[in-house]
């Protein structure tokens, strides 16, 4: 629910701001005609041929039209976003434009989720997959047709791996080393690398907390319980769904049998990292 969220308040975001520059454009026009000197299409000229509005996911085709000028352009690696706005002197292009994004967006795999006209502005919002929207507005006013294109993404730190930047911590007790050699020696294997992020031991249970070096999948989390049963682990119960898979095991551990030691395997979701692990032992 909260990607979501996420993804629509994203959406809403960006059409706003589509309207409000689309104002704009109709407001600087209007200026034109009053002898200011500020043109809306003193712009750098653009060349012909194809855009990359932010990267190979938001990369689209680019209309080939005479007279075009780059209007503004606002671009943010670390936010994810990206938006330019174009002028086209001359006749109306603001369906032409709306037709060739429906087509070519399509082609470049974009999923068209709604088409709206809004202060005579074309709107047409686009996503791919969970985490990726397009936004392209065209409208005519004035002698010419301006089109901006807003693209968002995962931000620079959606898009870090976690497993880079997580500090380990040492095990607290006896019980707590013992449950860690063990899991450890597991997950580098499957994983190529996990690190120890937190731990908790008290008179009731024992827990351990790890990031793994890559995103997990539903047959890492089999592998993982294999791996286990292999040092002595026997599995109990077992419970999976789409983002999670649980593992029950008993053990003698330090010459004492727990039949209570759960494992939790976070499994990773398109677009996203989600490498956690929990192991948690009850007395």
């Amino acid at each position: 629910m909260e990607t979501k969220d996420k993804e629509k308040t994203k959406k809403i975001a960006i059409i706003i701001v589509l309207v409000l520059l689309f104002g704009i454009w109709v407001w600087l026009s209007g200026k034109k005609g009053d002898g200011d000197d500020s043109s809306l299409w003193g712009g750098d000229t653009t060349s012909n041929g194809e855009v990359s509005t932010k990267g190979e996911v938001c990369w689209l085709p680019f209309p080939d039209y005479p007279n075009m000028t780059k209007f503004t352009e606002q671009k943010d690696e670390k936010a994810g976003t990206f938006l330019a706005m174009y002028a086209i002197e001359g006749s109306d292009r603001a369906e032409e434009i709306s037709d060739f994004y429906k087509t070519e967006a399509s082609s470049e795999g974009w999923d068209l989720d709604s088409e709206m006209l809004i202060e005579a502005a074309r709107i047409l919002i686009f996503s791919k997959g969970k985490d990726y929207s397009l936004q392209i507005s065209a409208g005519y006013s004035e002698g010419g047709t301006q089109f901006t294109i807003a693209c968002s993404g995962p931000s620079q730190e959606d898009k870090e791996n976690p497993y880079d930047s997580a500090r380990e911590v040492s095990p607290v007790s006896g019980l707590n080393t013992a449950l860690h050699n063990d899991f450890k020696a597991v997950l580098d294997s499957v994983f190529g690398g996990a690190k120890l992020t937190s731990v908790s031991s008290d008179k009731y249970y024992e827990e351990l907390k790890y990031i793994v070096k890559r995103q997990i999948t539903e047959e890492d989390a089999h592998e993982t319980r294999d791996k286990l049963q292999e040092k002595g682990y026997e599995t109990t119960s077992t419970s999976g769904g789409s983002d999670r898979y649980d593992y029950d095991f008993s053990k003698e551990i330090l010459g004492e049998e727990y039949d209570d030691i759960g494992l939790a395997i976070w499994l990773a979701e398109e677009g996203s990292y989600q490498q956690r692990i929990r192991v948690i032992l009850y007395k």
